[in-house]
């Protein structure tokens, strides 16, 4: 690596570490979302356990089913194009380049499933809709790795996404979360797609 990448590469991880410490302290002194505060207590065992098996079944059933059909919502081949039209030496705009590409797919993607989550919690319709509702996650996930050039149809990388999903999530834990994550990036080789999908 050129001693001007280097630099670039070391400043840019500089600003994500930043970013991070400053996203793990928020998510870590911040209580559950409103709604689970004000059910918690108030919801029955039985449906909790049934909404639990629910979320587990639905992403088991997408992954083993549902990637195929989501890929069809969106273009794969259009923000791969993107991505390989990027210069691939790391530069300060080949860098801002990627990360628009991810962005703009971010925001359409939380726009579309904000709306969706919304629209189906008015109508009071429950469990069908969390198929429906994991289906948009795993979506938005697909494409954030395509817009950085990566495969995400092996079991590695589906495990990395239910990580992903597990760190958003997580309130007080964030920390252990979060180091479990940098542990598979560094060593990329012990999984459990089945027991993670039950954390």
């Amino acid at each position: 690596m050129k001693t001007l990448e280097k630099f670039t590469y070391k400043r840019e991880f500089k600003v994500l570490k930043k970013k991070e410490q400053k996203y793990l302290r928020k998510q870590s002194i911040s209580s559950d979302h409103i709604v689970n505060r004000k059910l918690k207590g108030k919801v029955d065992p039985k449906l909790e356990q049934t909404l639990n098996t629910a979320f587990q079944k639905a992403f088991t059933l997408v992954f083993d089913k549902g990637v195929g059909i989501i890929q069809k919502t969106y273009n794969a081949d259009k923000i791969k194009e993107k991505h390989n039209s990027i210069d691939s030496r790391i530069t300060r705009k080949n860098i801002r380049k990627q990360k628009n590409i991810s962005k703009s797919s971010n925001i359409k993607n939380l726009a579309f499933t904000s709306i969706s989550s919304t629209a189906l919690g008015i109508l009071g319709i429950g469990i069908p809709d969390i198929f429906l509702f994991t289906a948009l996650i795993i979506k938005n996930l697909q494409e954030i790795s395509l817009s950085y050039g990566i495969d995400f149809n092996n079991d590695k990388e589906k495990y990395f996404m239910l990580m992903i999903i597990e760190g958003a999530l997580a309130h007080e834990s964030i920390y252990e979360v979060n180091e479990r994550v940098d542990s598979f990036i560094e060593s990329y080789r012990l999984y459990d797609i089945d027991f993670q999908i039950k954390l």
